[in-house]
């Protein structure tokens, strides 16, 4: 494989006890596995060249009590053990890890702090699956078929060895600057094909309040036009009981009209939503109305909350807040004689406005 081409490997390794192995994997297999990593520092002393990275995740009670093993590793052998931690160390811009380097060892330590400190903002890395797709961010569940695409290339039948060898010599005339797009129009076509689709998957996948940087911000709605919008967000409260149902019918509950007091509570909520939620823009409410549909039979409260307003952005929070925050004031008013109720299905089901539109859930 060295031959062949092969410059690093990458290895998922938890644990360098044979029983906390198995333990952790559900199967023998250290054994293998030791033999490999020999094998690499065996072919890197003979001049391989092999850049070799193992990758741990550390686990408090599991086996963070053997990090230092991990480091230990690297003082002879010039490896790259890398572990998601909670610890923000300075690193490159466009590194997916943070490395140490201990002055002496041969190796480096690397820690990954995806989870805590995120780096979407300065990540460049693709990886493609062994189905053959381009998978552009491992937190998202887009994928690009570079399967499909390069099968374009031949009138899309598998890439056998002759296409193969086409396509690479394609790659070097272009590499040279000796390919143009009347020469082999097909092949740059599925290029720009492709960084078509990486650059419309990865715009889709992007977070608007996630700062290039990977921080929290307010979006700016500065350069937006004012438009008319509006939104309904929807819940359900389930009963587990036909209690409370018949009392809030009769006006009988303690603590008085539950469905009264409910629709105040969530015209209110909705227009305290940016205080609630932290990135919301404080936006000028033009009409909140909240309507709850008693179903005795299925024994449930249906609620429904729809908000206007004329502004540069939607107005699905505050739909969703006036939903859930007049379903909370139900659950309070009726926990006294139901103590199992529910509620669920919380939902935006018409948006309308702005520069998408309209959008209604099927």
């Amino acid at each position: 494989m060295v031959e062949a081409g092969l410059t690093g490997i990458n290895m998922s390794l938890d644990t360098l006890d044979p029983w906390q192995f198995q333990i952790m994997t559900r199967r023998k297999g250290f054994d293998a596995v030791k033999r490999s990593m020999d094998k690499i520092f065996e072919l890197n002393r003979h001049g391989a060249g092999i850049k070799f990275k193992i990758n741990c995740v550390v686990m408090r009670g599991v086996n963070d009590r053997e990090i230092m093993s991990f480091v230990e590793m690297t003082r002879e052998k010039d490896v790259e053990d890398k572990y998601p931690t909670l610890e923000k160390v300075p690193g490159h811009r466009n590194d997916t890890s943070k490395t140490w380097h201990i002055p002496g060892f041969a190796g480096k330590l690397g820690f990954i702090t995806s989870m805590t400190h995120n780096f979407c903002g300065t990540c460049n890395r693709l990886r493609i699956t062994s189905d053959g797709n381009l998978k552009v961010c491992l937190f998202g569940n887009a994928e690009v078929s570079l399967r499909d695409i390069l099968r374009k290339s031949n009138c899309g039948e598998p890439i056998d060895e002759e296409a193969f060898e086409a396509m690479k010599r394609v790659g070097l005339d272009q590499s040279l600057g000796l390919l143009t797009a009347d020469s082999a129009p097909g092949h740059l076509a599925n290029q720009d094909e492709l960084l078509h689709i990486i650059d419309h998957r990865t715009s889709q996948e992007k977070l608007t309040h996630v700062s290039e940087s990977g921080s929290a911000h307010m979006v700016s709605i500065s350069e937006k036009t004012v438009t008319s919008r509006v939104a309904t967000a929807a819940c359900t409260v389930r009963f587990s009981n036909t209690t409370a149902i018949k009392l809030i019918e009769e006006n009988g509950m303690k603590k008085g009209d539950v469905l009264g007091v409910a629709r105040v509570a969530g015209i209110m909520a909705s227009k305290r939503t940016p205080d609630l939620i932290p990135l919301c823009h404080p936006i000028p409410i033009s009409h909140v109305s909240i309507d709850l549909t008693l179903d005795p039979a299925g024994n449930t409260i249906d609620v429904k909350a729809t908000v206007a307003c004329d502004g540069k952005t939607g107005v699905e929070m505050e739909a969703l807040t006036a939903a859930s925050t007049a379903a909370l004031t139900i659950y309070d008013m009726c926990k006294a004689v139901d103590k199992g109720m529910a509620i669920d299905g919380l939902r935006v089901i018409l948006k309308d406005g702005g520069k998408s539109g309209r959008w209604e859930m099927p």
